[in-house]
């Protein structure tokens, strides 16, 4: 039998037991196939054992949903993946922890899917649980001009939405979430997780890795940040700044020094004002795709709130993404560490 596996060294809630269970469940009755998995079994410490699972598995109820507030939020879920024993199955998650929840809160919830393939009957077989409002196929060279183009095809496409939105949010197609996301959502500042951060009580839910002895810490100058670029909760203001590539970073267009925090407090150690010199500042956070979305953020003077989000990826395709080919971890909301 072919398991999924994703290791946790600490307390694992049942509700993230549960949403394993379902993945596990997909892939030995041939949703998730082993070819896929690579012939990789990843153990689960602490085995799920005499748990009792409950999945709704209902038809998606946003067209008879009673929307009273006529603020949208805009999923974008970007990426490249188009196997559809992941794209079904993560799908069917994104809709239980972010559309449901978000629906809950009466927003309208607009789906649109940035893939460099589809094929029709896989569309059908998401749409059996998830409105998809459209679907754009195309390929690129890399993560952020995908994620450029995907905003400029969503607000040519629907330009109406754009009177309606407040947020977008930003996900990739191969996350299988475990839990809801977290609300009310930030008003003046993007929602991410952090790759390096040099102060605030985290979780592994706030950052790119596991809490431990890696990355997340290893921004020693105060007062520093690092963002991560999986995942995006973006208030309207600061979408074309988070998305676009080709602007000018002397744009007047963004919020930029504003000091009004309606939500959070400006002194919340994981609230951070970036600013156009941060690269100077803080040269622990210039590394990677992700130093260069963070300086990006920073040459338009963004406000980041560092936030929770608790998801797995998928098994990486054949010869991609050696980094998680072993799997990714289950991130507990216990395990707090002060960076």
């Amino acid at each position: 039998m072919m398991m999924i596996a994703l290791a946790s060294d600490r307390r694992t809630s049942a509700v993230t037991l549960a949403a394993l269970v379902v993945f596990a469940l997909a892939i030995t009755r041939g949703t998730l196939t082993a070819d896929l998995v690579g012939e990789r079994t990843v153990t689960l410490k602490n085995a799920v054992r005499n748990q009792r699972v409950v999945v709704d598995s209902g038809l998606p109820t946003s067209k008879t949903h009673q929307q009273k507030n006529k603020d949208e939020v805009s999923v974008l879920v970007i990426g490249r993946e188009h196997r559809e024993n992941v794209l079904v199955p993560c799908m069917k998650t994104l809709r239980q922890h972010v559309v449901a929840p978000l629906e809950t809160r009466e927003f309208r919830v607009s789906t649109y899917i940035c893939v460099e393939k589809m094929t029709e009957t896989t569309r059908k077989h998401i749409e059996q649980y998830i409105n998809v409002s459209d679907v754009f196929e195309y390929n690129s060279p890399d993560q952020f001009s995908r994620a450029h183009e995907c905003f400029e095809r969503v607000t040519q496409s629907s330009p109406e939405m754009l009177s309606r939105v407040k947020y977008f949010f930003k996900a990739r197609p191969d996350m299988m979430w475990l839990n809801d996301i977290t609300l009310p959502f930030h008003q003046d500042a993007i929602m991410l997780r952090a790759r390096r951060i040099s102060r605030g009580k985290v979780t592994s839910q706030h950052l790119s890795w596991q809490v431990g002895p890696r990355e997340e810490c290893k921004c020693a100058d105060a007062g520093c940040v690092m963002v991560d670029s999986m995942v995006a909760v973006v208030p309207k203001p600061w979408a074309d700044a988070y998305f676009k590539l080709d602007l000018n970073t002397t744009s007047k267009i963004f919020p930029r020094g504003r000091e009004r925090l309606d939500d959070i407090d400006k002194d919340d150690d994981k609230l951070f004002r970036l600013t156009s010199d941060w690269g100077n500042r803080c040269p622990c956070a210039t590394e990677w795709d992700e130093g260069t979305l963070t300086l990006r953020l920073a040459s338009h003077e963004a406000f980041v709130f560092i936030s929770p989000f608790n998801f797995v990826l998928a098994p990486p395709m054949p010869g991609s993404a050696a980094w998680r080919a072993g799997g990714t971890y289950v991130r507990d909301d216990d395990d707090w560490e002060t960076c």
